[in-house]
């Protein structure tokens, strides 16, 4: 898998906190919350492995989404929105130890492409 292509700038920009970034940069782990909701998103550039976690903010703390994909064709940022681009969803950061395929767009062609919109007050989740 190619190293992820996105300018880590516009991400600090659109989620407004500053990351916590691993040694050697492994990891960008962007943490924020937006009217009821915490948002948890987790970047391993070296991998292209995206996980995004939204849960509710208040007493229960339930999960609302919890998704991992590899993201194939970079990140862009426009307005309030990350899009990634061309991605396969996975259980897990190692999927690929045990389904090598998810890695090859020969055997795993096409893609999705999630759209993470984050407002002032809410963000939201499309996948196309």
């Amino acid at each position: 898998m190619d190293r992820l292509k996105w300018d880590e700038t516009d991400f600090l920009v659109i989620t407004e906190v500053v990351p916590i970034i691993e040694d050697y940069e492994v990891r960008h782990q962007y943490g924020f919350e937006r009217g009821s909701l915490r948002v948890e998103l987790d970047v391993r550039q070296l991998e292209s492995y995206i996980s995004i976690d939204i849960r509710d903010k208040g007493d229960s703390g339930g999960i609302i989404l919890e998704m991992s994909f590899y993201c194939r064709a970079g990140a862009t940022v426009s307005d309030n929105v990350i899009k990634f681009q061309d991605c396969v969803f996975v259980e897990g950061r190692f999927t690929y130890i045990e389904k090598r395929e998810v890695l090859h767009k020969e055997k795993i062609p096409y893609g999705n492409d999630v759209f993470l919109y984050i407002s002032q007050d809410s963000v939201g989740v499309r996948i196309k």
